[in-house]
């Protein structure tokens, strides 16, 4: 695209940048829920790979159209799955906390070893993590 407004020029790099970046994202996603989904055999997990590889628009919508409904309740159910863990962990560090017993480094230290084994998210760390911080 050629115009005579440089910044139109960065303008739309930016956006091209974007779109390319979710672009990836979606892919990505797309292939993380295809690998973990226990209801696909292995034959139609590498069939749905090579297609998004090689056809990555086509695929990536048909398979959005045909397991769509069945990735947002794979994701509902992971969620629901760790939602124990973090009502312990809560109870856990509330305990803690007003016995006296540990200082805000071990929490984090702990926080820190939860996220590196996968037991937790970056966005649930970030949030203990705060939690932590600000009652320290």
């Amino acid at each position: 695209m050629i115009t005579s407004f440089p910044l139109l020029d960065v303008f739309f790099t930016i956006l091209w940048v974007f779109l390319a970046l979710l672009w990836i994202g979606v892919i990505f996603v797309v292939i993380v829920d295809l690998f973990t989904s226990d209801d696909v055999g292995g034959v139609a997990k590498a069939l749905w790979f090579v297609f998004i590889i090689f056809f990555p628009v086509i695929g990536v919508v048909l398979y959005l159209l045909v397991r769509g409904t069945k990735m947002a309740h794979r994701r509902t159910e992971r969620a629901a799955g760790r939602q124990p863990f973090h009502e312990w962990f809560e109870r856990d560090v509330d305990r803690t906390r007003s016995s006296g017993n540990t200082s805000a480094a071990e929490e984090l230290e702990r926080l820190t070893n939860l996220k590196d084994r996968g037991a937790i998210t970056e966005d649930e760390f970030n949030r203990l993590k705060a939690r932590v911080v600000g009652s320290a």
